[in-house]
């Protein structure tokens, strides 16, 4: 089993097998079972590597009760930036006159969600270069920005969010199958009813979040190629074993039959109250196969958080933000070629 983060190291240092042969003799097996953006996941260099086993995607999560309270009603799945802003700014608030906010429109949702959502490709695979100097992540880090001022300079806590002054925070599927259900709902938020919907659509992107696989794949040194490739099938490709995936599981099978069956909506609803409604499986299969996932780089994870930590800066600081997007992509792509 391969986590994402650790894949493309794993594929870069060859200490994995090559599936492409295997896929290509094996008339019992078809990739397009498969969502393809967990397919993808397991490719490195145009090369199958490993198999996808679990996915979860990123959702909106959206405090329902907030909403309701400030006579909003909840976001359709196709919202948009404007849609998140103009909600938020309604709903921040200093609701005690005591001249500090007590009220939240967002919590933990970042510049690389705005990125995600805005049509661009931030990492260039085969160059191993950052874009952060481009207009759609430009305008996707002003939108961070706009969102940020809302709050006066006030830092949103985990705290805000969990005893429900915050409207929306993106969360893995994973999360939202944990905390929906009895008896862990008990613990963490009992005092307010959410759900999950899409991310807004930027200006020139799409109601996409980042979907992250975990991986199975085989040793390059294997002795037993064949009964190695059946194991990989049963667990990455038996329906029944994927549908394990919802019972036993806090993720989402990376097979689109399994995802979108009618059992898998049940097993969904299983722990939950009545009023709760479960996430729409169509819903659930259109966020993982738009999705997006992490590039191919072996640098990937430290060069966001270095552009995570330098971006947060920029906007507090009240830098110009072309010219630091330049200056911050220059230090990235020099880190990147070391």
């Amino acid at each position: 089993m391969i986590l994402s983060n650790d894949f493309n190291q794993l594929a870069s240092l060859g200490v994995m097998k090559n599936l492409d042969e295997l896929i290509h003799r094996d008339q019992a097996f078809s990739k397009e079972e498969y969502f393809s953006t967990t397919l993808l996941s397991g490719e490195y260099r145009g090369i199958q590597y490993a198999l996808p086993y679990e996915t979860v995607p990123t959702l909106m999560f959206v405090n329902k009760t907030l909403l309701e309270k400030e006579g909003i009603a909840v976001p359709d799945s196709d919202w948009t930036w404007e849609d998140l802003y103009h909600i938020c700014k309604i709903i921040t608030k200093d609701l005690d006159g005591d001249g500090r906010l007590d009220q939240f429109g967002t919590y933990n949702y970042d510049w690389q969600d705005a990125v995600f959502t805005n049509g661009t490709i931030l990492f260039d695979e085969y160059d191993m270069k950052i874009n952060l100097a481009n207009d759609k992540v430009i305008n996707a880090v002003k939108y961070t920005k706009q969102l940020y001022e809302l709050n006066q300079g006030q830092k949103v806590t985990q705290e805000d969010f969990d005893s429900g002054k915050v409207a929306f925070m993106p969360l893995p599927f994973s999360d939202y199958r944990t905390y929906k259900t009895y008896p862990y709902k008990i613990k963490k938020y009992l005092n307010f009813q959410w759900d999950c919907i899409t991310l807004p659509a930027g200006e020139n992107g799409g109601n996409i979040s980042e979907v992250n696989t975990l991986l199975m794949g085989i040793s390059d040194k294997t002795k037993n190629e064949k009964l190695a490739w059946e194991f990989l099938k049963l667990l990455t490709y038996d329906k029944e074993i994927q549908m394990d995936i919802f019972r036993y599981s806090q993720g989402a099978s990376v097979l689109k039959e399994v995802t979108r069956s009618k059992e898998a909506e049940v097993i969904l609803q299983e722990y939950m109250e009545e009023s709760e409604k479960v996430i729409d499986n169509e819903l659930l299969s259109r966020v993982i196969e738009q999705g997006t996932i992490a590039p191919k780089i072996l640098k990937y994870k430290e060069a966001v958080a270095i552009a995570t930590s330098e971006i947060q800066g920029i906007i507090e600081n009240d830098k110009n933000i072309d010219s630091s997007l330049k200056i911050l992509q220059r230090k990235i792509n020099q880190y990147l070629k070391q």
